[in-house]
């Protein structure tokens, strides 16, 4: 719960959320003791959710509320690059277009995980 710097907790679960960004939009995959980031957590309406999308999900809200910020008190950069991850955490799940788009090539899927990666950087230096 610090303001200005990474706190251990942050630290920690980084990895996970850079590793369940990747297999969301399938540039890696992982898998431990027989279960694979990529299996379906749940369905909900027709949606598959991915242990993935929903690991990133997690830990995106646990640093966002561990660290006690508010978006509104951020710099415009640091806000865009949460809204920016907020979107993709819960759109590429649910919204066919841009998953498709994310996937389509490698240097979109990238992106997408080093906009995640500077989300989760925002919230946990800046909240």
């Amino acid at each position: 719960m610090t303001k200005g710097e990474f706190d251990k907790f942050d630290l920690f679960w980084s990895f996970a959320y850079l590793m369940a960004g990747a297999v969301v939009v399938d540039i890696a995959s992982v898998e431990l003791f027989g279960v694979a980031l990529s299996d379906t957590a749940f369905s909900l309406v027709g949606t598959a959710f991915s242990l993935a999308s929903v690991t990133s999900a997690v830990i995106f809200a646990l640093v966002y509320l561990t660290n006690d910020g508010s978006v509104r008190t951020m710099s415009d950069e640091y806000q865009a690059a949460v809204v920016a991850t907020a979107v993709l955490i819960v759109g590429i799940p649910t919204i066919p277009q841009l998953e498709s788009f994310v996937t389509s090539a490698d240097l979109w899927a990238l992106s997408t995980v080093l906009t995640q990666a500077a989300g989760l950087a925002a919230v946990s230096y800046w909240a």
